[in-house]
Protein backbone atom coordinates (compact mmCIF):
# COMPACT_ATOMS: atom_id res chain seq x y z
CA UNK A 1 0.00 0.00 0.00
CA UNK A 2 1.52 3.50 -1.36
CA UNK A 3 0.93 6.07 1.88
CA UNK A 4 1.69 8.67 -0.03
CA UNK A 5 -2.06 8.18 -1.80
CA UNK A 6 -3.26 8.35 1.80
CA UNK A 7 -5.41 11.97 2.21
CA UNK A 8 -3.32 14.23 4.74
CA UNK A 9 -5.50 14.03 7.47
CA UNK A 10 -5.12 10.26 7.84
CA UNK A 11 -1.39 10.10 7.00
CA UNK A 12 -1.01 12.70 9.94
CA UNK A 13 -3.22 10.35 12.02
CA UNK A 14 -0.62 7.41 11.11
CA UNK A 15 2.54 9.60 11.91
CA UNK A 16 1.17 11.01 14.79
CA UNK A 17 0.83 7.64 16.31
CA UNK A 18 5.11 7.04 15.60
CA UNK A 19 6.59 5.98 19.22
CA UNK A 20 8.98 9.32 19.22
CA UNK A 21 8.92 12.60 18.19
CA UNK A 22 12.30 12.53 17.66
CA UNK A 23 11.63 9.68 14.98
CA UNK A 24 9.05 11.88 13.40
CA UNK A 25 12.00 14.59 13.20
CA UNK A 26 13.88 11.65 11.25
CA UNK A 27 11.35 11.07 8.73
CA UNK A 28 10.94 14.35 7.48
CA UNK A 29 13.46 13.54 5.34
CA UNK A 30 11.82 10.99 3.11
CA UNK A 31 10.05 13.17 0.88
CA UNK A 32 8.48 17.02 0.77
CA UNK A 33 5.21 15.68 1.49
CA UNK A 34 6.36 13.70 4.68
CA UNK A 35 8.46 16.90 5.20
CA UNK A 36 5.05 18.74 5.17
CA UNK A 37 2.94 16.29 7.68
CA UNK A 38 5.83 15.32 10.08
CA UNK A 39 6.68 19.21 10.52
CA UNK A 40 2.78 19.75 11.03
CA UNK A 41 2.72 17.49 13.92
CA UNK A 42 6.14 18.27 15.50
CA UNK A 43 4.50 22.32 15.47
CA UNK A 44 1.17 21.28 17.05
CA UNK A 45 2.97 19.21 19.34
CA UNK A 46 4.95 21.99 20.55
CA UNK A 47 2.84 24.65 20.68
CA UNK A 48 0.14 22.44 22.90
CA UNK A 49 3.50 21.61 25.04
CA UNK A 50 3.72 24.71 25.78
CA UNK A 51 0.13 25.37 26.37
CA UNK A 52 -0.03 22.32 29.03
CA UNK A 53 3.26 23.69 30.94
CA UNK A 54 2.20 26.76 31.42
CA UNK A 55 -1.56 25.81 32.54
CA UNK A 56 -0.03 23.48 34.86
CA UNK A 57 2.84 25.80 36.24
CA UNK A 58 -0.07 28.65 36.92
CA UNK A 59 -2.14 25.80 39.26
CA UNK A 60 0.94 24.58 41.12
CA UNK A 61 1.94 28.55 41.43
CA UNK A 62 -1.43 29.44 43.10
CA UNK A 63 -1.10 25.97 45.32
CA UNK A 64 2.35 27.32 47.04
CA UNK A 65 2.73 29.71 49.62
CA UNK A 66 3.81 33.09 49.53
CA UNK A 67 6.50 33.33 51.96
CA UNK A 68 9.87 31.70 50.49
CA UNK A 69 10.52 30.18 53.32
CA UNK A 70 7.20 28.16 53.46
CA UNK A 71 7.73 27.37 49.86
CA UNK A 72 10.88 25.72 50.27
CA UNK A 73 9.40 23.01 52.87
CA UNK A 74 6.22 22.28 50.76
CA UNK A 75 5.17 18.87 49.37
CA UNK A 76 5.18 20.80 45.72
CA UNK A 77 8.94 22.37 46.02
CA UNK A 78 10.03 19.55 43.72
CA UNK A 79 7.27 20.17 40.89
CA UNK A 80 7.50 23.77 41.28
CA UNK A 81 11.46 24.52 40.71
CA UNK A 82 11.14 21.62 37.91
CA UNK A 83 8.26 23.44 35.97
CA UNK A 84 9.39 26.77 36.15
CA UNK A 85 12.92 25.79 34.42
CA UNK A 86 10.70 23.82 32.16
CA UNK A 87 8.53 27.46 31.31
CA UNK A 88 11.36 29.44 31.02
CA UNK A 89 13.21 27.08 28.57
CA UNK A 90 9.93 26.76 26.19
CA UNK A 91 10.03 30.39 26.11
CA UNK A 92 12.93 30.53 25.07
CA UNK A 93 12.46 27.92 22.19
CA UNK A 94 9.42 30.30 21.02
CA UNK A 95 11.33 33.11 21.09
CA UNK A 96 13.46 31.62 17.92
CA UNK A 97 10.83 29.18 16.87
CA UNK A 98 7.65 30.90 16.76
CA UNK A 99 7.67 33.49 14.11
CA UNK A 100 9.22 31.48 11.38
CA UNK A 101 6.91 28.96 12.32
CA UNK A 102 3.80 30.98 12.11
CA UNK A 103 5.33 32.49 8.65
CA UNK A 104 5.32 28.79 7.68
CA UNK A 105 9.26 28.99 6.96
CA UNK A 106 10.21 26.41 8.78
CA UNK A 107 8.91 23.84 11.95
CA UNK A 108 9.98 22.68 15.29
CA UNK A 109 12.61 20.40 14.10
CA UNK A 110 14.03 19.07 17.44
CA UNK A 111 12.04 16.43 17.61
CA UNK A 112 14.13 15.60 20.98
CA UNK A 113 13.35 18.63 22.92
CA UNK A 114 9.45 17.31 22.76
CA UNK A 115 10.07 13.85 23.93
CA UNK A 116 12.15 14.66 27.34
CA UNK A 117 9.63 17.43 27.56
CA UNK A 118 6.79 14.85 27.81
CA UNK A 119 9.09 12.54 29.75
CA UNK A 120 9.39 15.57 32.74
CA UNK A 121 5.85 15.91 32.61
CA UNK A 122 4.73 12.18 33.13
CA UNK A 123 7.12 12.57 35.86
CA UNK A 124 5.53 15.48 37.94
CA UNK A 125 2.07 14.21 37.54
CA UNK A 126 3.05 10.27 38.05
CA UNK A 127 5.54 10.49 40.62
CA UNK A 128 4.29 11.00 44.44
CA UNK A 129 7.23 9.83 46.07
CA UNK A 130 9.76 12.78 45.32
CA UNK A 131 12.62 11.81 47.68
CA UNK A 132 13.37 9.18 45.25
CA UNK A 133 13.51 11.26 41.62
CA UNK A 134 15.30 14.32 42.56
CA UNK A 135 18.34 12.90 41.54
CA UNK A 136 16.78 11.66 38.44
CA UNK A 137 14.01 14.68 37.51
CA UNK A 138 17.89 16.51 37.71
CA UNK A 139 19.12 14.59 35.13
CA UNK A 140 16.28 15.20 33.13
CA UNK A 141 15.94 18.54 33.83
CA UNK A 142 19.94 19.07 32.74
CA UNK A 143 19.34 17.17 29.73
CA UNK A 144 16.59 19.43 28.46
CA UNK A 145 18.78 22.35 29.14
CA UNK A 146 21.34 21.52 27.27
CA UNK A 147 19.24 20.33 24.30
CA UNK A 148 17.17 23.09 23.70
CA UNK A 149 20.54 25.25 24.06
CA UNK A 150 21.97 23.78 21.23
CA UNK A 151 18.92 23.79 19.11
CA UNK A 152 18.74 27.28 20.04
CA UNK A 153 22.56 28.01 18.93
CA UNK A 154 22.09 25.87 15.69
CA UNK A 155 18.85 27.45 14.58
CA UNK A 156 19.92 30.87 14.68
CA UNK A 157 23.60 30.00 13.13
CA UNK A 158 22.61 27.62 10.39
CA UNK A 159 19.16 28.04 9.86
CA UNK A 160 18.05 32.04 10.15
CA UNK A 161 20.29 33.22 7.49
CA UNK A 162 18.75 30.89 5.50
CA UNK A 163 15.09 33.11 5.42
CA UNK A 164 16.73 35.85 3.79
CA UNK A 165 18.65 34.64 0.75
CA UNK A 166 19.39 38.38 -0.50
CA UNK A 167 20.73 39.41 2.75
CA UNK A 168 23.36 38.31 5.46
CA UNK A 169 24.14 38.95 9.16
CA UNK A 170 27.47 40.65 9.31
CA UNK A 171 29.98 39.16 12.23
CA UNK A 172 28.74 41.43 14.50
CA UNK A 173 25.06 40.71 14.45
CA UNK A 174 24.28 44.59 14.78
CA UNK A 175 24.24 45.49 10.47
CA UNK A 176 22.83 43.76 7.71
CA UNK A 177 24.43 44.08 4.31
CA UNK A 178 23.03 43.32 0.83
CA UNK A 179 23.97 40.76 -1.59
CA UNK A 180 21.27 41.32 -4.02
CA UNK A 181 22.83 41.77 -7.98
CA UNK A 182 24.04 45.62 -8.43
CA UNK A 183 21.20 47.32 -11.15
CA UNK A 184 22.38 47.46 -14.51
CA UNK A 185 23.90 50.33 -16.05
CA UNK A 186 21.45 52.57 -17.90
CA UNK A 187 22.18 54.01 -21.30
CA UNK A 188 22.09 57.04 -22.57
CA UNK A 189 20.08 58.15 -25.56
CA UNK A 190 21.57 58.29 -28.85
CA UNK A 191 20.84 61.01 -31.66
CA UNK A 192 20.91 58.42 -34.58
CA UNK A 193 18.40 56.18 -33.81
CA UNK A 194 19.64 53.09 -35.69
CA UNK A 195 18.37 49.88 -35.11
CA UNK A 196 20.90 49.08 -32.44
CA UNK A 197 20.47 52.14 -30.75
CA UNK A 198 16.68 51.01 -30.29
CA UNK A 199 17.57 47.92 -28.82
CA UNK A 200 19.57 49.36 -26.38
CA UNK A 201 16.75 52.42 -25.57
CA UNK A 202 14.18 48.95 -25.06
CA UNK A 203 16.54 47.43 -22.99
CA UNK A 204 17.39 50.39 -20.82
CA UNK A 205 13.80 51.50 -20.29
CA UNK A 206 12.92 47.22 -18.84
CA UNK A 207 15.97 47.17 -16.91
CA UNK A 208 15.04 50.46 -15.17
CA UNK A 209 11.82 49.21 -14.58
CA UNK A 210 13.46 45.53 -12.97
CA UNK A 211 15.84 47.75 -11.26
CA UNK A 212 12.62 49.99 -9.19
CA UNK A 213 11.04 46.53 -8.80
CA UNK A 214 14.25 45.13 -6.87
CA UNK A 215 14.69 48.29 -4.96
CA UNK A 216 11.12 47.97 -3.69
CA UNK A 217 12.15 44.61 -2.76
CA UNK A 218 14.90 45.06 -1.43
CA UNK A 219 13.19 47.55 1.49
CA UNK A 220 10.14 45.45 2.02
CA UNK A 221 13.01 42.72 2.87
CA UNK A 222 14.80 45.20 4.76
CA UNK A 223 11.92 46.10 6.71
CA UNK A 224 10.75 42.62 7.80
CA UNK A 225 14.83 41.78 8.99
CA UNK A 226 14.46 44.66 11.42
CA UNK A 227 11.05 44.04 12.79
CA UNK A 228 12.14 40.30 13.21
CA UNK A 229 14.69 41.65 15.23
CA UNK A 230 12.87 44.32 16.69
CA UNK A 231 9.97 41.50 18.48
CA UNK A 232 12.51 39.07 19.07
CA UNK A 233 14.58 41.79 21.10
CA UNK A 234 11.47 42.85 22.98
CA UNK A 235 10.50 39.31 23.43
CA UNK A 236 13.68 38.40 25.19
CA UNK A 237 13.08 41.62 27.49
CA UNK A 238 9.92 40.37 28.54
CA UNK A 239 10.75 37.14 29.71
CA UNK A 240 13.62 38.99 31.58
CA UNK A 241 11.00 41.18 32.85
CA UNK A 242 8.32 38.90 33.79
CA UNK A 243 11.07 36.51 35.51
CA UNK A 244 12.68 39.29 37.38
CA UNK A 245 8.95 40.36 38.59
CA UNK A 246 7.84 37.14 39.86
CA UNK A 247 11.49 36.45 41.22
CA UNK A 248 10.35 39.18 43.53
CA UNK A 249 7.30 38.61 44.46
CA UNK A 250 8.75 35.44 45.55
CA UNK A 251 10.84 37.12 47.86
CA UNK A 252 8.36 39.71 49.14
CA UNK A 253 5.57 37.40 49.20
CA UNK A 254 3.07 40.09 50.08
CA UNK A 255 1.19 40.76 46.26
CA UNK A 256 -2.15 39.08 45.83
CA UNK A 257 -3.28 36.29 43.76
CA UNK A 258 -4.15 38.70 41.07
CA UNK A 259 -1.25 40.76 40.64
CA UNK A 260 1.08 37.43 40.24
CA UNK A 261 -0.38 36.61 37.07
CA UNK A 262 -0.01 40.40 35.56
CA UNK A 263 2.76 40.05 32.85
CA UNK A 264 4.20 43.14 31.89
CA UNK A 265 4.87 43.94 27.77
CA UNK A 266 6.85 46.47 26.29
CA UNK A 267 5.07 48.45 23.63
CA UNK A 268 5.79 47.90 19.93
CA UNK A 269 5.73 49.77 17.66
CA UNK A 270 6.43 48.56 13.65
CA UNK A 271 8.08 50.76 11.54
CA UNK A 272 6.86 52.98 9.27
CA UNK A 273 7.48 53.92 5.56
CA UNK A 274 8.52 57.57 4.93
Amino acid sequence: MDLLRLPDVILYEIIRKESSFERISELRLVCRKFDQICGQVLNSEFNSLCKNVETLFREIRKKMPRRESNRRKHSLTKQFDCLETLDMRLKMLQLSFDKPIRRKLCCFFPGSILDETNRILRKIRCDNNQSQSNSYDDFMIEELFDQSTMAIEFFRENVEPLFSPMYKKDSSGDRIEEIAPKPSRSFSKCEDLSSSSRSLAIESSCSSKTTASNRLDILSERLIAIETKIDRILDELNVIKNSFYINRQNLSGTCSNEDRDVNYELPRKKPKLG
